[in-house]
């Protein structure tokens, strides 16, 4: 006598694939994602309880028990139809279909199903809890429909459209999910974010209801890009590690620690032990450490542990690099998903040229046909040290992150580089003014000429002097004020131009201190560039009307030969190519010597010059906190503006 399916058999493939008697399975391979399909479908072995009752399906019964589910006067169904993510939408697809059922129908032969749960429950794979699926009410309304075959040995409708309903909002939201993200950041962070959503297709909303093979449609919408399998690879990684129960704590309860090379500390085999499981330190090189004093073997593992985590990699075993450590298996798996929730967000170029920033990693990529050319540290806006509290506060009681007065955090967005200034001017933005500069006046009184301002009121030139400053101590400045080009220029020598609605740029700064901190969150927003010159270059290296001698001039730098940095094209030159090389470099020098006679004589200044380029650069400023690197490392970087920590909340409020 053959018996009803249990639950295990629905839920679980593998069950399924042991009840199979005969098929052929081949195994199909996603980056760093394994999941199983069939040559042949496999066919469940029906009861006869279960065949007796799908031989007496009744249509109208179950054409009406649809209708009863959908119907949104008297619902007292456990799950609301108000809950339903999709629900209207559903109701549109059924009644459009007649009612006719997609998942359900002939249950007991259905591997379409099977194929879905699937998908369903390995969700995690992805960095999505699966719990936004409502499996929980699907077994239980299976539970429901098993009963009733065994008992009755008759179909029970009502579990039939629960499920029906279930399953097809399942489907419709791990579709959505996968392509889009579980959170819209646009909505999210309605006033900071203006990266480029993908565009939702909303014409094929419906594709993973309609899909003759689920399998092939689910696995064909999985992200392709390489960072995003990246992370995927990443999550298996730390997951092993979770299996592995992770690491043990350090003790770190002295925050002016600082172990260097030769010093002596009662946990070094601990450290040791915690940089064996994430790699660092090997295993051959763990067995010929003594751990009485801090050696060379864990010095060398330290460092790759430092530059992996954007920490200072000066090899010093300080309380940061002990608290990194001991941050927790589970806490860099969430770091992970969601960083893998904002690779679902956009699509970027797999070739092209363009330019990102990553704000927590605090550097520059340029790229051209999908190489990077050119890399930089740079540092962006500061971050106030209260702004966690506030965030959170005001993420719970509207739902969305508005941006704190006060603060000076470099937004997310898109644009495109059109120009670049040389000797650039600076007007001070009036919150500047308000909040830090009038204090500066009013305590020296030679700080504007000693910095080279103008102030002007109404358009008008004002003489500083005239102006009684103390009575703008409370804020409300009527004057505007301009910082001529020259050295100490706030701006330095390039300002780098792309329209956004937060009046913010790139450029030089003559202040270069910053670039030697691990944490570069200095500026008022704008982003400072540790070398602005390479950048320009690489802009203009399809520009023939301004090329790279007119820039050095421009700042005063000595003209150099012309030579291609591809020394294979710079071999097959020809004569009269070199000469004509030759003979160009002789007149950007003799300009160069020109104006470096004038600047002596005192009959030439820093000039002001804007610089168009022949073609927009795209450029992203982007956040990341966790990442796979060309070498297969997987990176982690401060969360430096909670920005993670609101995505995290907002996806578990998504789940409640």
């Amino acid at each position: 006598m053959k018996t009803i399916f249990s639950l295990e058999t629905f839920l679980s493939i593998s069950t399924i694939f042991r009840t199979l008697t005969v098929v052929k399975i081949c195994i199909f391979i996603l980056p760093f994602l394994f999941l199983a399909s069939c040559q042949e479908k496999p066919k469940k072995i029906p009861s006869t309880a279960e065949e007796d009752a799908w031989s007496k399906f009744d249509k109208r019964k179950m054409r009406t028990a649809m209708m009863n589910r959908l119907n949104t006067l008297n619902d007292v169904n456990p799950v609301c139809h108000t809950e339903f993510e999709n629900f209207d939408s559903l109701k549109i697809f059924y009644q459009k279909r007649n009612f006719e059922l997609v998942w359900t129908k002939q249950l007991n032969q259905n591997t379409s199903l099977d194929t879905l749960m699937f998908y369903l429950r390995k969700a995690y794979l992805q960095g999505i809890d699966s719990s936004y699926y409502d499996l929980d009410f699907i077994k239980m309304y299976f539970e429901e429909y098993n009963k009733t075959i065994h008992k009755e040995r008759n179909l029970d409708y009502f579990s039939l459209a629960n499920l029906e309903l279930f399953l097809s909002n399942a489907a419709l939201l791990y579709t959505d999910q996968l392509k889009y993200g579980v959170v819209n950041p646009a909505k999210l962070f309605p006033e900071t974010y203006k990266l480029p959503l993908k565009k939702r297709d909303s014409l094929n909303f419906f594709q993973p209801l309609l899909s003759e093979d689920i399998g092939v449609f689910l696995r064909q919408i999985q992200p392709r890009s390489a960072e995003y399998n990246g992370l995927i690879k990443a999550l298996q990684i730390y997951r092993t590690y979770q299996e592995k129960e992770g690491w043990d704590s350090i003790p770190n309860t002295n925050i002016k620690l600082k172990l260097f090379k030769g010093d002596t500390f009662p946990y070094l085999k601990r450290i040791a032990e915690r940089l064996l499981v994430t790699g660092e330190l090997d295993s051959v090189s763990f067995s010929k450490m003594n751990f009485l004093i801090y050696d060379t073997i864990l010095y060398k593992a330290i460092l790759k542990y430092q530059l992996r985590n954007g920490l200072l990699d000066d090899g010093v075993i300080g309380y940061n690099t002990i608290n990194e450590m001991n941050t927790s298996v589970s806490s860099r798996i969430r770091q992970i998903e969601l960083n893998l929730e904002r690779q679902r967000w956009l699509q970027y170029p797999d070739s092209g040229f363009y330019v990102k920033v990553n704000v927590p990693d605090f550097y520059l990529f340029a790229y051209d046909s999908g190489k990077v050319q050119l890399d930089m540290r740079v540092c962006c806006g500061e971050r106030k040290t209260k702004d966690r509290a506030l965030k959170i506060a005001m993420f719970e009681e509207k739902g969305s992150l508005k941006p704190i007065e006060y603060n000076h955090e470099t937004p997310t967005f898109f644009s495109s580089i059109s120009h670049f200034i040389i000797n650039p001017q600076w007007t001070v933005p009036e919150n500047i003014v308000k909040k830090e500069m009038i204090f500066k006046i009013i305590q020296d009184s030679s700080y504007l000429k000693d910095n080279n301002f103008r102030v002007f009121y109404r358009d008008v030139e004002v003489d500083p002097k005239t102006v009684n400053w103390k009575k703008y101590r409370a804020g409300n400045v009527p004057y505007k004020f301009m910082q001529e080009a020259g050295d100490i220029n706030a701006l330095g020598k390039l300002k780098f131009v792309f329209y956004n609605p937060f009046s913010v740029y790139m450029h030089d700064t003559p202040s270069k201190h910053a670039f030697r901190r691990t944490t570069r969150a200095v500026s008022h927003g704008c982003i400072r560039l540790e070398k602005p010159f390479e950048f320009a270059e690489f802009l203009m290296r399809y520009d023939k009307k301004f090329d790279l001698n007119d820039l050095r001039i421009e700042l005063g730098l000595k003209p150099e030969v012309y030579k291609d940095k591809d020394k294979e094209k710079e071999k097959q030159k020809t004569w009269y190519q070199k000469q004509a090389d030759k003979k160009k470099f002789e007149e950007k020098k003799k300009i160069w010597e020109e104006r470096q006679e004038a600047i002596k004589k005192g009959e030439l200044v820093d000039k002001t010059k804007k610089v168009v380029l022949k073609k927009n650069v795209p450029v992203y400023i982007d956040y990341y906190t966790s990442w796979l690197d060309a070498a297969g490392i997987v990176q982690f970087r401060p969360d430096v503006y909670y920005l993670d920590l609101i995505v995290s909340m907002e996806m578990e409020r998504k789940r409640n």
